[in-house]
């Protein structure tokens, strides 16, 4: 509870800084503790209150990224939806789940191959193995094996490239 208070108070400020101060340069923080705040409840099973954080830092996300051109946070973005695709997974809210992994993936997919950020390799296998769940859960096992075959194809070159954390 000790650490949920914490992040409430962080949103809290965050949320008076940038309403009250005008301080709209930490938005980007502020999503960044929903975020945080987002996957805690998601450990603790609190599951409806995480997309309740989620969505809110996926909007502010969102419009950083894609209207206000801070690309430096897509990483983070693409992580939000990511994680969010993992919560409605589990409530069973499917076609909203594939939509955020496609998103995320996507993301993953350009900043690799178009930015040269090869660091992303492993967070995008392990989204791929989140969309390869996700598929498994609605009987489509073939496309499945696709992914998951995709994943591993990364993860055996990033061991083969001396990582061997995953």
């Amino acid at each position: 509870a000790g650490q949920m208070g914490a992040l409430d108070q962080s949103i809290a400020i965050f949320q008076h800084l940038i309403k009250q101060e005008g301080c709209r340069e930490l938005e980007s923080d502020l999503a960044a503790v929903l975020s945080n705040k987002g996957l805690i409840l998601l450990n603790m099973g609190q599951l409806s209150q995480s997309v309740t954080m989620y969505d809110e830092s996926i909007a502010i996300y969102r419009r950083l990224v894609e209207r206000e051109g801070h690309h430096k946070l897509e990483q983070d973005f693409a992580k939000a939806l990511a994680n969010t695709g993992t919560v409605f997974n589990s409530i069973g809210k499917l076609s909203q789940s594939m939509a955020m992994f496609d998103e995320s993936i996507a993301i993953y997919r350009r900043l690799i191959e178009k930015e040269d950020q090869a660091e992303l390799e492993q967070d995008l296998a392990t989204f791929l193995m989140g969309k390869g769940n996700l598929l498994c859960s609605m009987g489509q096992l073939p496309q499945a094996l696709d992914i998951y075959d995709e994943s591993i194809a990364i993860r055996r070159i990033l061991i083969s490239k001396g990582h061997h954390d995953l």
